[in-house]
């Protein structure tokens, strides 16, 4: 069911033994007026967590007004203490990948991208938080199915796009995905499109694995079916 940054952070944080030690840990990163909080959902039978971040400035930030460069994404999460140079550059490359597909869309340089609603300070918290939980699990690879993109139209700051937007569609350029008309509404963002495929070694099927632990990661949205990123955390064979 597709995949936004928010959901991605819930699902990793389950596969930490301390769900509350690492709502604590991503409060400690620094990102300015920012509030990580946790709750528990259950959608159609199946429970698991959403983590969401709070801007305590919502007249400065609204997704609608507010503008920021990748210079200014950049300063953003320079000055969060409580993450590694690695977190940082991660975090980087994953906006870069947007501003690309930005770029390739809007026939522009890096330098006049404007970010939206991925410039707010909650998505870029999405996105830092996403990458330090990748980078503490310490995991060796990480492969990903095919991705449910969603059907129809959705509502932003550039008007009324179809399903996938345009930089979602360039973002995910080479990686499996799919539609289902009976789900009507955006269930790939360009945030989650650019976490997976920064991350993701190779898109299919599952290998053969003895699983450790699983996470169910919600958003906000409710369909007609479940809708959740779901995570296994493992050893192949291979190890």
């Amino acid at each position: 069911m597709g995949a936004a940054g928010d959901m991605l952070t819930s699902a990793l944080a389950e596969l930490f033994d301390d769900e509350e030690e690492i709502l604590r840990e991503l409060n400690e990163t620094g990102i300015p007026g920012i509030e990580y909080r946790l709750e528990k959902k259950e959608k159609n039978g199946f429970i698991g967590s959403h983590i969401f971040a709070v801007s305590d400035n919502k007249e400065t930030d609204d997704h609608i007004h507010q503008q920021r460069s990748l210079k200014e994404i950049k300063q953003i999460v320079n000055e969060c203490t409580g993450i590694s140079e690695t977190v940082k550059n991660d975090v980087m490359n994953i906006y870069k990948l947007i501003a690309q597909a930005e770029c390739e869309v809007h026939k522009v340089s890096a330098d006049d991208i404007h970010f939206h609603e991925i410039g707010a300070l909650d998505s870029i918290a999405d996105i830092v938080a996403a990458a330090y939980l990748i980078d503490k699990l310490k995991i060796d690879r990480i492969i990903c199915s095919p991705i449910h993109v969603g059907s129809g139209t959705i509502k932003c700051s550039h008007g009324i796009l179809p399903v996938p937007t345009p930089a979602t569609a360039v973002i995910l350029k080479d990686i499996p995905i799919y539609s289902r008309e009976d789900v009507s509404g955006e269930l790939c963002t360009p945030t989650g499109a650019a976490v997976l495929k920064y991350y993701a070694e190779m898109f299919g099927e599952m290998p053969k694995m003895r699983i450790m632990k699983t996470g169910y990661g919600f958003g906000t949205k409710d369909f007609t079916i479940p809708s959740f990123v779901k995570m296994l955390m493992g050893e192949t064979e291979d190890n």
